[in-house]
């Protein structure tokens, strides 16, 4: 049993890869984070369900029914359509309607619940996905850059995507020792802050 786990698991790593070099994003997707080599591509759309985008930074590009709240964005964003804006106040908006979003920047949040939403995101970040059954008894999907490789969001719980995804032996991430550090990067744990010869 152990061996089929281990290959099934080297299956998804090697879609998951496959579908992040498939293809590059169009200049329009990037907007002016063109030249960013740390950012990658998630495509997300549901029937149904909620999504929140966390600490995230890049360009969102949604259309959805339902209820909309972007926090904390350093930025600019555009919402076109059937909407209404509900508050507006200690750096958070809250749209409710049928609309088209469209933002630049980084944000401490995006959150959606409604219905019949698409969205593309170009950047970094976290996002978490929960979809309810429709009447097709699907939840939503999500991809990097091929359609054809798609993987469901859960509807018993959290579906967490990462951005930029962690792919074992692609993309590696090497720990920095403390004292190396700098503000807000990630710093490995324990043991003595002093470099050591």
């Amino acid at each position: 049993m152990k061996v089929i786990a281990r290959i099934g698991m080297m299956m998804v790593a090697v879609a998951a890869a496959c579908a992040v070099m498939a293809q590059k994003p169009t200049a329009e997707q990037m907007g002016a984070y063109a030249d960013r080599e740390d950012f990658t591509f998630l495509h997300y759309e549901s029937k149904l369900g909620s999504t929140r985008l966390i600490d995230g930074e890049g360009r969102v590009e949604m259309t959805f029914t339902g209820t909309l709240l972007i926090s904390k964005l350093d930025g600019e964003h555009t919402i076109t359509g059937d909407y209404r804006k509900e508050f507006e106040g200690d750096g958070r908006v809250v749209y409710t309607g049928t609309a088209k979003l469209v933002l630049s920047g980084k944000f401490r949040a995006i959150q959606w619940f409604g219905r019949d939403m698409k969205a593309i995101w170009y950047g970094k970040g976290v996002a978490r996905l929960v979809g309810e059954f429709d009447k097709n008894m699907e939840t939503g999907f999500y991809w990097y850059t091929d359609k054809d490789v798609q993987f469901p969001w859960y509807a018993t719980s959290i579906t967490t995507v990462v951005l930029p995804p962690y792919l074992p032996g692609i993309n590696k991430r090497n720990p920095v020792r403390r004292g190396d550090s700098k503000a807000g990067e990630a710093t490995t744990g324990g043991g003595d802050d002093k470099k050591q010869n």
